[in-house]
């Protein structure tokens, strides 16, 4: 069997709140990650604080969907391949750091979500 290298995309979020994607060949090029999204707008009053992902993908007619706890107590869901905002939602008071944040899918349909934060 020959193996394919399976491409590696990580979401991170810095200080200033902006929204990064890496992207490596593999896990084996990790290190050789790049940038190449980015998202958002700097502003420091919103540094990203927490991400997430479902504890399970939707079903492939849905779109993925991931959680940015924000600076500001505001929680963004987007669409980690374009960057789209797809919701907000009022997490804790501004400067209040979110300590944790974790969505799930719902059982019956899996486009739907819960989202869990506390501060």
């Amino acid at each position: 069997k020959i193996m394919t290298a399976i491409p590696i995309r990580l979401l991170l979020g810095d200080e200033i709140g902006f929204l990064k994607a890496l992207q490596a060949d593999s896990s084996d090029h990790i290190d050789l990650a790049t940038v190449v999204s980015r998202w958002g707008a700097p502003d420091r009053r919103r540094p990203v604080d927490r991400l997430c992902v479902p504890d399970e993908q939707p079903d492939s007619e849905a779109p993925g969907i991931s959680a940015a706890a924000l600076g500001d107590g505001s929680i963004n869901m987007i669409n980690p391949l374009t960057g789209e905002l797809v919701a907000t939602a009022r997490g804790g008071p501004p400067r209040d750091t979110c300590r944790g944040l974790q969505m799930f899918c719902t059982p019956t349909a899996k486009s739907q979500y819960r989202l869990i934060s506390c501060s």
